[in-house]
C-alpha cells in the first residue's frame, strides 16, 4: 500500500503556496496532505511560543493518526520540524524530501537572515500587504513567534546539521534549486554521501523549486519513492 505524503511549508508561506503544484500532480496516486501549518493560511491553530516545539506537536498529532508517511520539507521552517520528527519518531516517517535549505547555516548568519526578513516586513508595504492576504492579521504574532524562537533557541529548535542528515535513520532526498550556489553546493554534496542519503539539482530552479520547475521537482522525488 501506498503511503501518503506529507508536504510541510515553509516560513509564512501555506501549504498549497509552496506545493500547490505537487498536491496536483501526486493526487491520483496516492493521499496528499499540505497543512497550513500554526499560525500560517488556513489553519485553526494561532502560533505560540515555543513556536519550534509547538509545531512539532503539531505535526506529530497529525502523522500520529496516519502511520507512516512519505515528508517533503521546505526551507527553515518545515524542513528543521521534519528532520527533528524523522530523528524521534522514525516510526512515523518512511522518507524525507528536503529541499530549500543549506545545512549548517551558523547562528550569526540565520541571525542576519532573520534581520532582514524583519526589515523587509517593516520597509515593504506590499509584503505586509502579501501576508496579510495569506494569514489575515494574526500574521504578524505568528512572524513574531517565530523569529523570536529562532534567536533564542536556533541550534536547539531550527539549526540542521550534516551531522544530523547523515544519521537521520530514514532515506533522504536533497533537491535543491540552481540559482542559488550555497543550495546547489548542498545538493550536490548530499549525492555524494551514500547510503540512504541522495542529492538532486533541480537546474533553473529557485529557492523552491516546486514552485518554478514544478514537473521537474514532482519527478525528481517520485524517482526517489520508486527507487526506494
Amino acid at each position: 500500500m501506498t503511503a501518503p505524503a506529507v508536504l510541510l511549508h515553509g516560513f509564512m508561506e501555506t501549504g498549497r503556496g509552496h506545493f500547490g503544484a505537487q498536491v496536483d500532480a501526486w493526487r491520483d496516486e496516492r493521499d496528499v496532505l499540505a497543512p497550513d501549518l500554526p499560525g500560517h493560511g488556513g489553519c485553526r491553530v494561532d502560533a505560540r511560543r515555543p513556536y519550534g516545539l509547538m509545531v512539532e506537536r503539531y505535526v506529530l498529532a497529525l502523522l500520529s493518526r496516519l502511520g507512516p508517511v512519505d515528508m517533503v520539507a521546505a526551507s527553515y521552517l518545515g524542513s528543521p520540524v521534519a528532520v527533528r520528527i524523522a530523528h524521534a519518531r522514525p516510526d512515523l516517517v518512511r522518507s524525507l524530501v528536503l529541499t530549500g535549505l543549506v545545512p549548517d547555516v551558523p547562528a550569526d548568519v540565520f541571525a542576519r537572515w532573520l534581520g532582514s526578513f524583519v526589515t523587509l516586513a517593516e520597509q515593504r508595504p506590499d509584503v505586509a500587504e502579501a501576508y496579510q492576504r495569506l494569514h489575515g492579521p494574526r500574521w504578524r504574532a505568528t512572524f513574531d513567534a517565530f523569529v523570536d524562537d529562532a534567536r533564542e533557541c536556533y541550534v536547539e529548535r531550527f539549526q540542521i546539521t550534516e551531522t544530523m542528515l547523515r544519521s537521520l535513520p530514514v532515506p533522504l532526498l536533497i533537491a535543491n534549486g540552481s540559482a542559488k550556489s550555497g543550495e546547489r553546493d548542498a545538493a550536490l554534496r548530499a549525492a555524494g554521501w551514500g547510503g540512504t542519503v541522495r542529492g538532486v539539482v533541480i537546474e533553473h530552479g529557485g529557492h523552491i523549486p516546486g514552485q518554478d520547475r514544478p514537473a521537474e521537482f514532482s519527478a525528481a522525488v517520485r524517482d526517489f519513492w520508486d527507487r526506494m
